[in-house]
């Protein structure tokens, strides 16, 4: 017969799919927990002496489930007591990411803020580059920059802060996730006051 069923095992239920001549397809429902799944299958329609003569190590896939975005892990830098001149800073930090990152859509927001009042007098947003060989991983490597130099004395520069964010999403559009824990949309690092 031209058509055969098979079992399908994937996080932890059995699925029967319908093959016809070999090839069949079969909707699956991913687990919430992030981290490879097995994906094996049997020929379940032998008749006589027939037998699954299936290679085990070409019937086990590793699907890779990632529910969650690139974690920020640390800010190299520049650090939070760095005194910053209104010059370019260079910016270095490490994240997080099983799946891989959407570089392209990865981007350092960065705010100059007057410390006591909160009030944002200068913001910019600059593209991030991947220092790593690969997108996936732990503590990959990204840099970036951002350019202080309209910043002046008269702008009462010893009361500023500068906060820096770190958007974008992974290849499974997972957004990115706060540092350390905290919840996303806050900054990866606030550094002291900017001096001139």
């Amino acid at each position: 017969s031209n058509v055969c069923s098979s079992d399908l095992l994937f996080a932890g239920r059995t699925i029967i799919a319908t093959a016809k001549e070999g090839i069949w397809s079969s909707e699956l429902t991913a687990p919430p927990t992030s981290g490879e799944v097995p994906l094996t299958w049997a020929v379940d329609c032998i008749e006589g002496q027939g037998q699954d003569v299936t290679e085990k190590e070409t019937s086990v896939k590793w699907i890779l489930v990632d529910g969650i975005g690139p974690e920020p892990v640390e800010v190299l830098s520049p650090r939070a007591q760095a005194i910053l001149s209104a010059s370019e800073h260079d910016v270095l930090l490490t994240v997080n990411e099983i799946g891989g990152l959407d570089v392209q859509s990865l981007q350092i927001r960065w705010e100059v803020a007057d410390f006591e009042t909160g009030e944002v007098l200068r913001d910019g947003v600059e593209p991030v580059n991947l220092e790593s060989e690969f997108p996936d991983g732990l503590l990959l490597e990204l840099s970036s920059s951002f350019n202080l130099s309209e910043i002046s004395r008269e702008m009462l520069i010893d009361r500023l802060v500068v906060h820096l964010y770190l958007e974008g999403r992974d290849l499974a559009g997972n957004n990115v996730i706060g540092i350390g824990g905290k919840a996303a949309g806050q900054p990866i690092q606030k550094i002291g006051r900017a001096h001139v």
